[in-house]
């Protein structure tokens, strides 16, 4: 064995613990300030998921395809995020501990993305 303990992501505090980690601080991308690395890899790959999601729905309208799957997409990544909005509120105490993995702005911007998906869904209900 060695010294090195595992850390799992998914228990709550190596989600809130600075010391087991490496923690860089704050990054700045794209003229956006984040927390850590791990907030930008999430952020990056919220807009890159929703991106290709954009391009789907491009592709459904040009071949006229079935707008079922649309719908299955929507509901899939709405409950993702606010699976994830969830799970932040529940591991920061409503935002109260913040740490490198989740923190307040995990609950504001995963809820945001979820009522995106939401309003999408929404809009293929009336087509």
């Amino acid at each position: 064995m060695t010294d090195k303990p595992e850390y799992n992501i998914f228990h709550f505090s190596y989600c809130l613990s600075k010391e087991k980690r490496d923690f860089v601080g704050p990054i700045r991308r794209c003229g956006i300030s984040f927390r850590s690395v791990e907030h930008f890899r999430w952020f990056r790959g919220s807009i890159v998921s929703f991106c290709l999601f954009l391009i789907y729905i491009l592709l459904v309208h040009v071949w006229s395809m079935s707008i079922e799957w649309q719908k299955a997409m929507c509901v899939l990544l709405g409950i993702y995020h606010l699976f994830i909005s969830f799970l932040a509120i529940i591991v920061t105490d409503w935002g109260k501990n913040n740490g490198p993995i989740f923190s307040v702005d995990c609950i504001w911007f995963n809820a945001l993305m979820a009522s995106v998906y939401a309003c999408f869904f929404l809009s293929t209900c009336y087509v």
